[in-house]
């Protein structure tokens, strides 16, 4: 059995920067868009909490902390971006392999197959059902198109 998780009050900055990114994890993987909106706008609030509970020191509210300089608010918007920052999207890893890929040597049929798999599994399995006769035909005319405009198709 997983010990008892602790309270958000009771996690240092860094365990909420974890915590955080945990939530994103699970975002990324959820089955329905309402669960990843869910788990995306816990995580943001988390990660807005974990950057407070490091300016701020302890993350008791002080008397001072109202009282804090326009640096330290300065501080706190940069280390918010900074943790936005770390959040990865997946779709941009995967288009940035992509392009990796296809500037290197890899075998070009090869390539092209597994882009065809993966648009294939994605559909598949991640477009209701209901939707995927007209997402399928949506993605063939995506194809033909783009294919027309790069002078690749007639």
């Amino acid at each position: 059995m997983w010990p008892p998780r602790k309270r958000l009050s009771q996690l240092s900055s860094v365990e909420l920067f974890t915590r955080s990114a945990e939530y994103r994890r699970m975002a990324n993987t959820a089955s329905t868009s309402a669960v990843k909106s869910s788990l995306d706008k816990l995580a943001i609030r988390i990660t807005v909490l974990a950057v407070a509970r490091k300016a701020f020191g302890t993350g008791e509210q002080d008397a001072e902390a109202p009282n804090r300089s326009r640096t330290e608010l300065s501080k706190l918007i940069e280390q918010a971006e900074d943790a936005a920052a770390r959040v990865t999207d997946p779709v941009r890893t995967l288009a940035d392999a992509i392009r990796m890929t296809v500037a290197g040597d890899a075998d070009p049929y090869v390539l092209m197959g597994v882009l065809v798999e993966g648009a294939i599994q994605t559909l598949a399995t991640r477009v209701p059902a209901v939707r995927q006769d007209d997402t399928a035909a949506a993605l063939s005319q995506l194809l033909a198109d783009r294919l027309k405009e790069c002078g690749l198709l007639r």
